[in-house]
């Protein structure tokens, strides 16, 4: 595994399968490097300035490489010198070359889809368990409200229960008394 893939993988920020970083993949027709280090005598365009490697993608010379003036893209400023490095392809690598090239451009669209598709499905399983999480705690709310009705209802419950025994008392007591009989309530005033 190249050290960016597994720098990548090990961030979580990417999405890496094998040794390919999605998340900095391009396309091999856009990275386009220029190489400005290669081997052998510095070939000179005609402004006079070294030229630079690059690789064509053109249906014509796929993949083949070509010195150019450091200011190809540019044709303003370019003097459009250009010396092939690599033969011609026969037509048959031309053709294969081009398959490949239509293939990876195929494959790196189904991947960014994928990828699109599991960023949407990670939301969607996220809001999800919000939305469950928000529940609960509404629904936990409620039964934490009831309990302290029905704490708040017991300790007033009690209150009254000991008023009805103590009323209840009071009253046999006076009752025995007014009746006569031989019981006393000592225990009122």
């Amino acid at each position: 595994m190249s050290a960016s893939s597994s720098q990548s993988s090990r961030s979580g920020s990417g999405l890496v399968v094998g040794s390919l970083d999605l998340d900095n993949y391009s396309l091999i027709t856009a990275s386009n490097p220029v190489e400005w280090d290669y081997e052998g005598e510095p070939i000179i365009c005609s402004c006079k300035m070294m030229a630079p490697r690059w690789t064509s993608w053109t249906n014509a010379n796929p993949g083949r490489r070509f010195y150019g003036c450091p200011n190809y893209k540019d044709p303003t400023k370019c003097c459009k010198f250009y010396l092939w490095h690599d033969p011609s392809l026969c037509d048959r690598g031309k053709e294969i070359v081009l398959e490949l090239k239509a293939k990876e451009k195929l494959l790196h669209k189904e991947a960014t889809f994928w990828k699109r598709q599991s960023l949407i499905l990670k939301q969607n399983a996220a809001d999800f368990v919000e939305a469950e999480i928000i529940e609960e705690n509404a629904r936990l709310k409620k039964e934490v409200k009831v309990l302290n009705n029905k704490i708040k209802e017991g300790k007033s419950g009690k209150w009254v229960k000991l008023f009805f025994a103590l009323f209840s008392v009071v009253v046999i007591c006076v009752f025995v008394k007014g009746s006569g009989n031989i019981y006393t309530c000592n225990a009122l005033p």
